[in-house]
């Protein structure tokens, strides 16, 4: 269980915001130095004090002036749900969830159509552990953009960990229709469907452990299903390969198991 509880945080985190990625520091601060011209001849523009935000919070040591940009923005223009909206990618990423989601939340009441945001005030209550907060967060950016896999994916895990496990399946189905690749995602549905106790698990597991060939929990997890639900199949080949791999759990089943 602490496997799979790793693994579900894994495929949350990998949705956090990513600032500065594209543009050297060279780049940043000559932006903000172009807006910093600008406001000196314009200082009611809530746009270019919006805009030199963004810039700002690419740079960690700037972040705070960026916070103090999108206040301004937004004191000039109280409809900017970009402000709020960018101002909370901030606050998530210095990990002030609160805040974070008090302006994703702005952001979506001010532009219900916004799934950006829908899904990330989803992600920031995830981390929060308002499973339920999240689920309705990503069902709205479903809605509005349903072919959003990632949406479909936390949804899912988020329902797996609250023991529902037929929409979790349901969602990694949806998923799996946009990408048909992604091994871990099949490993996840498996381990779903093995609580279910559908025997569609099995075929589950021997996709995972072709698409992901060098992942020693695939192989672990499909030896653990043959050995808990007493299906046939070579269990032992399958610990000896995750052992290989490093996973040393295996290891200690292998001797229990009296694997040749």
């Amino acid at each position: 269980m602490k496997q799979i509880l790793l693994r579900l945080f894994m495929m949350l985190l990998c949705c956090a915001p990513v600032f500065g990625q594209g543009f050297t520091r060279e780049q940043v601060l000559q932006n903000i130095s172009e807006l910093d011209q600008k406001i000196a001849v314009n200082d009611k523009n809530g746009d270019y004090y919006y805009k030199r935000g963004y810039w700002k919070a690419k740079l960690e040591e700037t972040q705070t002036a960026a916070l103090a940009d999108y206040a301004k923005a937004i004191e000039i223009n109280p409809n900017s749900f970009q402000s709020y909206f960018s101002r909370g990618m901030l606050y998530e990423k210095q990990n002030d969830l609160q805040n974070a989601i008090a302006d994703y939340a702005t952001c979506v009441k001010m532009n219900s159509k916004e799934y950006k945001a829908h899904f990330n005030l989803a992600y920031a209550r995830s981390l929060l552990d308002d499973k339920k907060g999240a689920i309705t967060g990503y069902t709205a950016c479903i809605g509005l953009e349903p072919m959003n896999g990632q949406a479909y994916i936390n949804r899912g895990y988020l329902y797996f960990q609250m023991g529902l496990h037929r929409e979790a399946v349901s969602d990694f189905d949806r998923a799996l229709t946009i990408d048909p690749s992604d091994g871990d995602l099949y490993l996840s549905r498996a381990l779903c469907k093995e609580k279910l106790k559908d025997k569609t698990a099995l075929a589950d597991f021997d996709l995972a452990v072709k698409l992901r060939p060098n992942d020693p929990e695939a192989f672990y997890d499909r030896a653990l299903y043959r050995i808990n639900t007493k299906t046939s199949g070579d269990f032992c080949s399958d610990l000896r390969k995750a052992y290989a791999l490093g996973y040393q759990e295996a290891g200690t089943l292998l001797s229990e198991k009296k694997c040749p």
